[in-house]
């Protein structure tokens, strides 16, 4: 069974094709046939000799390179030593030569290739979701889950106000009291997010389309969605820049993708890293006019796209944020607006940042959240119900982070582990004591990125605020509300459990698509098709759970495998 795959990318200009190709084939044969790990090592170096790197070619050579070679070489061991198929999984080696994406480029994947039965065998709450629902229309499904039953108790009534005041507080400081008063009204009357989306342009089917199923179902509040930044730039989902397909004779059937920073910076998070400026957009032109020139967008399509580019993508409302993370709050709502002018408006909100401006506040209480971060008496039981939870920390391995991750002045994220009454980076660079005035201090400065278990305990178990997740977290999020409810009961703290939503809880669905059946993007419907109310609704009708997810298989897969 593949795990912790790499997806290798490598783009040149080729003059002598053939002999690149016959190469290349020939590589690709003697790889797929490995069958020792210890042959891995002698052809990962092969590949990585044959990729080079950004100073590896000269002009003697006659080969151009027209992008900085993209090289992920992690650990694929096991894909190299499973060969023979077991049941259930789709397809040889999926490791070969694709036509060329463009007219003159060759494109090298190594990509994961999962059937729904081994997606499932990994998550058994999609298992759980498919068996109970998976002949029902994402419409049903949709109109019987995102209107949970709230816990309603006085204890949950009084965290929800709590809620909604921080939120006002922080969206008006950061914004403006509109935006504030917008959001706190629909949580008012529907106390529920998702937080299966990440905090980046909006594109990404996985995430726009299930924003369209919940307001299809709920029309008359605006949607909220608490984003993940943690995500880095260069995670598949795509939060550097915009996604979209090409139109052109000479499109790829997958995804082009319109950067919004250098490769470089493809590791940073979103979280706290500083905005685009007007600069890009000379950058973003130059490229959609290669796409045009090279026949994979057509005419039209290329002024679409400029069109966007300096009415919404550059605007000046949008550009003057000084952070990534306020551009794309700001960009997706007018996009959305843009894009549906007849729905309520899209928000999508940074969670990790609001998260710390919570966790500020808890600082001068003395709630069990103010106790997890301070009081050392307590760690020992942390570290004992929380560990080895996806999302959380794993100590044995080192996997994860223990409360936050530490980001440096190079926006590199340093996970941090617990050493007494500190927490420390792996390499002894950082240190934060888990006391009142250095977390507030780091907080504030947001040197702290708080943990999935962070922010999850926060929002989903202390405020009951029901989080609608992506394909995983119905595995991980049930795990973390039983730790937190045993952490209580060890602290004989007498609270009623304030999540009451379902592990089955899942919002990565896709129903709409275009003439090519490729799964359509954000750009997609702006540029390409007008959407029509009507037909969006109709198509969550004819769409069931199951077949919703196998569109989907190859991307879940792809995210599995990392």
């Amino acid at each position: 069974m593949i795990s912790n795959f790499a997806n290798y990318i490598c783009r040149y200009t080729i003059n002598n094709r053939k002999n690149i190709l016959k190469t290349l084939n020939s590589l690709c044969k003697t790889v797929s046939n490995s069958r020792h790990v210890k042959d891995t090592v002698k052809y990962e170096r092969q590949i990585e000799s044959y990729a080079g790197d950004d100073n590896s070619w000269n002009d003697n050579e006659n080969i151009e390179r027209i992008e900085c070679c993209e090289v992920h070489v992690n650990n694929y061991k096991s894909f190299l030593i499973k060969q023979k198929r077991k049941s259930g999984f789709l397809g040889k080696s999926y490791f070969h030569i694709e036509k060329p994406v463009y007219s003159h480029t060759i494109t090298l994947f190594m990509s994961p290739l999962f059937s729904l039965s081994e997606i499932l065998k990994k998550l058994p709450s999609l298992q759980a979701l498919v068996d109970e629902y998976g002949d029902m229309s994402l419409y049903d499904y949709a109109s019987e889950s995102y209107h949970p039953k709230n816990n309603q108790t006085p204890l949950w009534i009084t965290r929800k106000k709590e809620l909604l005041d921080t939120l006002n507080t922080y969206l008006t400081n950061k914004f403006d009291s509109q935006l504030g008063q917008q959001v706190c009204e629909s949580l008012g009357q529907n106390f529920c997010v998702s937080t299966a989306e990440h905090h980046g342009p909006m594109g990404h089917p996985f995430f726009f389309q299930s924003a369209l199923l919940r307001w299809i179902v709920n029309p008359d509040t605006a949607i909220v969605n608490f984003c993940t930044s943690h995500v880095s730039l260069g995670n598949s989902s795509y939060p550097r820049g915009i996604v979209f397909h090409g139109d052109g004779p000479s499109a790829p059937e997958w995804y082009i993708h319109l950067p919004l920073f250098s490769a470089n910076q493809r590791m940073c998070p979103v979280f706290r890293l500083s905005g685009y400026s007007e600069e890009t957009q000379s950058k973003i032109i130059t490229k959609i006019e290669w796409f045009k020139n090279n026949w994979i967008i057509t005419n039209e399509t290329f002024s679409h796209i400029r069109d966007f580019a300096s009415s919404s993508l550059f605007e000046e409302k949008i550009v003057s944020h000084k952070t990534y993370s306020q551009q794309i709050t700001q960009l997706n709502a007018a996009w959305w607006k843009s894009t549906f002018p007849d729905m309520p408006n899209y928000i999508p909100l940074d969670a990790e940042d609001i998260i710390c401006d919570l966790l500020q506040n808890h600082l001068h209480t003395n709630s069990i959240i103010y106790r997890i971060l301070t009081d050392h008496s307590i760690q020992p039981m942390i570290e004992q119900y929380f560990n080895g939870i996806s999302c959380c920390f794993d100590l044995a391995n080192k996997a994860g982070t223990y409360l936050f991750w530490y980001l440096d002045e190079d926006n590199v994220r340093h996970s941090l582990w617990r050493n007494g009454e500190e927490l420390v980076s792996t390499d002894k660079s950082y240190r934060v004591r888990l006391e009142h005035e250095e977390l507030d201090y780091h907080l504030s400065h947001r040197h702290l990125i708080p943990s999935g278990f962070l922010v999850y305990t926060t929002l989903a178990c202390y405020y009951g605020l029901t989080c609608f997740g992506g394909f995983a977290q119905g595995n991980y999020l049930p795990k973390i509300q039983k730790a937190y409810w045993e952490l209580l009961e060890t602290l004989w703290i007498s609270e009623k459990n304030l999540s009451t939503q379902s592990a089955l809880l899942n919002e990565d669905m896709i129903f709409l698509y275009e003439k090519k059946h490729q799964i359509s993007t954000a750009l997609d419907l702006l540029i390409q098709w007008a959407p029509n109310v009507k037909n969006m609704s109709e198509n969550a009708k004819n769409t069931t759970i199951q077949e919703s997810l196998m569109a989907m298989v190859p991307q879940i897969g792809r995210c599995l495998s990392y």
